[in-house]
């Protein structure tokens, strides 16, 4: 009976029984390349998340580096109205220093910086007269700091506001010290703003210390030269400065900027904790950085070098939209199983198959719509390349970006090519290559496609080889497609919003020189117009006086017919033509009318600049386009 039984197996049963043997592992082949595709799919979304983030935290460390060089420069423009108030006077005093300082309203316009200073050269010859000078000045307990006998000492006469804790520094000779020496020597030879190194400042005594550090601007001695080197060692007399506390300049430059990133600024090249200046979050973080984003950057201050450390936090870290990460993940996964388990049910049997063949393909082409909706609400395309034949199989969204409909296009390698923007294919046939060669896991490249209606459009694709023959040449490829056109538009803002920050930045320093030009205009208008008023008015008087004298000698010519002694009236002859009154009486004249004129055409330029700086002008109403 059994041998009647296997010879009743028919050949055609046998080979179903192999078939359903040699297909039993196909739906695990589905699950495993279903879970690929979910795999691929969300960690590009993930991979295009992450990258919006990256281009996030280099845009706010660009905005860091960019307000910190900012408002030092600003800090340099103070010292030059400061050095310009030097030289437009032939010296300075203490209550004119602290006017000039009093109008600039430091505390308010320019948060960070704690004052305003002069340090004065003097020689070791006249230590003992200039401290005599200054304790007659009102300081009985002035004297220059710290002890010891130098060749010269540059004592900090002037610092405003001259209160709190900047009355420490008075009299401090900062030349005694290396690094401020170091920069104050620097701005005396090259003639312009230096920045010293990292310091303790004097102020800081009997507080916790804090980093510090210092701008220099060289004062020359008006109206000597200082065009070399030589000539600028020999004219200086002193420096116009300025003390920074880290602790309180930073947080003035940027308030809540750096509340999701940490950033921690080191004097020089090199970070290290001897040179940390500033930390934003108190904990140094050299050698330990586990932040996702992180960024050195050299800065060039005004001659000195500031080596800028920027991380990311986890609050920053964290700040990131993965909902469609999720929905790509379960959406995937859903769909894998459901296709994996129409599968199983497929290939269990040649019976319940045909009972069930109608029922599991309308499921299959529920998944599939499923699918397709999944990459379509992901902004998807999606695509399968036959490497051999060229032939590729696209969703609609692919079609759509292009501008076309799915019945449209069918398309080959060399469509494909014809379709990409001439100067981008060299980079993706390399980087295929490398990808065919297993040099890369995942080939990725954004470059340009022409759509249907002749327009350029940016994609970013990504895919990877899913089969390979014996000899491992690749023969079939997936990936996805991503229209960045827009993303590539804000980048191309974001470049066009610096250049305009840029420009901004620019105008901004050339109002501040036109707003000192002003100050000037407005202080040398009144120190030029006393002196015009008092000469024009001694002209007044000089000229009424020249005519009561002419009067007189009238007076006088009228009472020669009654002198009688020959001899008087012969020396009152020879002394009328050796003075030629009558050339007297014209020339005066005329110089007294052109020197009217000349002091006349001095009170209108005296005017012009007392309008060029708005000083005197009444408070009216104008109509103003």
């Amino acid at each position: 009976m059994n041998e009647i039984t296997q010879d009743s197996l028919s050949a055609g049963e046998a080979n179903v029984m192999k078939g359903v043997f040699r297909f039993k592992f196909l739906p695990w082949l589905v699950l495993v390349l279903g879970l690929a595709a979910t795999y691929f799919l969300q960690q590009a979304a993930f991979d295009d998340t992450r990258r919006l983030q990256q281009e996030d935290f280099a845009y706010q460390t660009h905005v860091i580096v960019l307000r910190i060089e900012q408002r030092l420069a600003t800090y340099e423009q103070v010292l030059r109205g400061f050095k310009g108030l030097y030289a437009a006077s032939k010296s300075v005093e203490r209550d004119e220093f602290r006017s000039y300082a009093d109008i600039q309203h430091l505390a308010e316009h320019y948060p960070g910086i704690q004052g305003v200073g002069f340090s004065l050269i003097v020689p070791l010859h006249e230590k003992a007269s200039h401290v005599a000078a200054l304790r007659k000045e009102g300081f009985p307990d002035y004297r220059v700091y710290p002890d010891g006998e130098r060749d010269l000492y540059t004592p900090i006469i002037y610092l405003e506001p001259f209160a709190g804790s900047n009355l420490r520094a008075f009299g401090y000779d900062m030349y005694s010290e290396a690094t401020r020496r170091s920069a104050m020597e620097r701005a005396r030879d090259l003639g312009k703003s230096a920045m010293s190194g990292k310091v303790a400042l004097v102020q800081e005594a009997g507080q916790k210390a804090q980093a510090g550090f210092l701008m220099y601007l060289p004062v020359y001695r008006n109206g000597r030269p200082h065009e070399t080197l030589a000539e600028r060692r020999a004219n200086i007399v002193g420096w116009v400065y300025a003390p920074f506390r880290m602790n309180d300049l930073m947080p003035g430059i940027l308030g809540e900027q750096g509340s999701s990133l940490d950033y921690e600024i080191f004097d020089g090249e090199q970070a290290t904790p001897a040179s940390l200046m500033y930390d934003s979050d108190g904990h140094l973080s050299l050698h330990q950085d586990r932040s996702l984003y992180h960024i050195s950057q050299r800065l060039e201050i005004i001659g000195h070098t500031w080596n800028i450390s920027l991380r990311s936090l986890p609050a920053f870290d964290k700040n990131i939209d993965i909902g469609r990460v999720a929905v790509i993940r379960m959406t995937g996964a859903l769909v894998s199983v459901l296709l994996s388990l129409l599968v199983l049910l497929l290939v269990s049997g040649r019976t319940r198959a045909l009972h069930l063949a109608q029922d599991m393909t309308v499921k299959l082409r529920e998944s599939e719509a499923r699918l397709a909706l999944t990459l379509n609400s992901a902004e998807l395309g999606a695509w399968d390349w036959n490497i051999k034949t060229g032939r590729i199989v696209f969703n609609e969204r692919w079609a759509q970006m292009r501008g076309y409909g799915c019945q449209e296009v069918e398309l080959d390698g060399q469509f494909l090519a014809a379709g990409i923007f001439p100067e981008d294919i060299p980079l993706l046939q390399k980087k295929l290559a490398e990808h065919f060669k297993n040099n890369s896991v995942i080939f990725d490249a954004e470059y340009r496609v022409c759509t249907k209606s002749g327009a350029w459009i940016w994609l970013f694709g990504r895919g990877t080889v899913i089969e390979r023959d014996e000899k491992g040449e690749p023969l079939r490829m997936v990936g996805i497609e991503m229209d960045i056109s827009d993303r590539k538009k804000t980048e191309a803002e974001l470049h066009a919003a610096a250049t305009e920050l840029q420009e901004a930045h620019r105008y901004l320093l050339q109002s501040e020189k036109m707003a000192s030009i002003g100050q000037l205009a407005a202080g040398v208008a009144h120190e030029i117009n006393n002196p015009i008023g008092y000469v024009y008015s001694n002209l007044g008087a000089l000229e009424k006086y020249v005519q009561e004298t002419f009067a007189m000698l009238d007076m006088y010519e009228q009472a020669e017919a009654s002198i009688t002694d020959p001899e008087v009236l012969c020396r009152l002859d020879c002394l009328k033509r050796k003075l030629d009154i009558a050339f007297l009486r014209e020339d005066l004249g005329s110089l007294m009318n052109e020197s009217k004129e000349g002091i006349t055409r001095v009170k209108q330029i005296v005017q012009n600049l007392k309008d060029f700086s708005h000083v005197d002008i009444a408070d009216e109403w104008h109509f103003t386009d």
